[in-house]
């Protein structure tokens, strides 16, 4: 056990981190040096035969316009010239070239700069959010770890409270590999004709007892007709179960959860509203991050993964939708999604 809770000690996994978040800067500015590089090379080379294209060719053509061979009956050619003399349009054009080549130039080296950066973003963006993943991770499965070694080494073992530590880190590895296989397009979905109304009656039956222990009453409003969708009941119960527990653990005492279904023209319209505590306009754009909670004060003692609202998210998004979030602080909150009905 301690030396499994060395792996994930503060001091160490952040020492880690910034060690590679060092290496991987360095990389990643050397890998943005050489592609910018790169790519002015590249567009000032064409610039440049470009240029010596169009020098050869404009050179050929004044050339011709400038010198105009007319036979004689001596046999004899006289050369004419109009203006300046060819040698002096060519010095003028290769010079102009060089001027306006070398503005391409700077040019190119900044549009290249700016290719490097925009080619290397998503290389750099998914480094940031698998660094943070590890991060929060670590932190999620270091507190259970390390209130599990204080019992162990001061031998006031309490097998109620281990075992929910061990619930816990069994929670978020279980949370953890199904948000993988959901993101990595790993499970396999299998589509079929679903009752909508029926299914989520269960999922909400199913939560009664957790609503209860909240104090929180939990209501199913549902049309008189059967609303067909076609669905996945597991990716379905996924997400509807951690949307409905999300707005019971941050609901208030006596507060309400109304989970609606309608049915509009060719749509069926899920809604899940609380009275709860309410999120605001910032948290909202980062909620369905993973490890993400707005109310971090009470994130603990509420329970959960913090993985809920990702699972949900990304299960909504493979069933063809996507969630969409109102909320006010003091007053609650609404998630909505639509599915095709039949």
């Amino acid at each position: 056990m301690h030396h499994l809770l060395k792996l994930f000690e503060g001091r160490d996994t952040d020492s880690q981190n910034k060690n590679f978040g060092n290496s991987f800067e360095k990389r990643f500015n050397n890998s943005l040096i050489l592609l910018s590089v790169f790519y002015a090379f590249t567009l000032g080379l064409m610039i440049i035969v470009s240029s010596s294209f169009s020098y050869s060719a404009f050179s050929s053509k004044i050339g011709q316009r400038f010198s105009q061979i007319k036979p004689q009956g001596s046999g004899i050619t006289i050369e004419i010239h109009q203006g300046p003399t060819l040698d002096e349009v060519r010095e003028d054009l290769f010079a102009a070239l060089i001027l306006v080549n070398s503005i391409l130039l700077i040019i190119a080296v900044g549009l290249g700069h700016g290719l490097a950066r925009l080619t290397l973003h998503p290389l750099k963006k998914a480094y940031e959010e698998q660094r943070r993943f590890i991060a929060d991770a670590s932190h999620e499965l270091r507190t259970p770890l390390a209130i599990l070694q204080m019992e162990i080494e001061n031998g006031t073992n309490d097998k109620v409270s281990s075992l929910e530590e061990v619930k816990r880190m069994t929670d978020i590895v279980h949370d953890l590999l199904l948000l993988s296989k959901l993101e990595d397009n790993e499970m396999k979905i299998v589509l079929a004709q679903l009752d909508l109304a029926q299914s989520i009656n269960k999922i909400v039956e199913r939560m009664q007892g957790f609503a209860a222990s909240h104090e929180v009453v939990l209501a199913f409003h549902r049309p008189a007709d059967a609303v067909m969708v076609k669905g996945n009941e597991e990716l379905l119960s996924h997400a509807m179960t951690n949307l409905i527990q999300n707005a019971i653990i941050y609901n208030n005492l006596k507060g309400r959860v109304d989970v609606k279904l309608e049915k509009y023209r060719a749509l069926a319209i899920i809604s899940i509203t609380d009275t709860g505590i309410g999120i605001s306009p910032e948290d909202v754009k980062h909620i369905f991050d993973r490890f993400y909670r707005a109310d971090k004060s009470r994130s603990r003692g509420k329970g959960g993964s913090g993985l809920g609202l990702s699972i949900a998210e990304r299960g909504i998004r493979m069933l063809g939708s996507s969630l969409s979030v109102e909320s006010e602080i003091g007053k609650g909150t609404i998630v909505k999604f639509t599915m095709a009905s039949l």
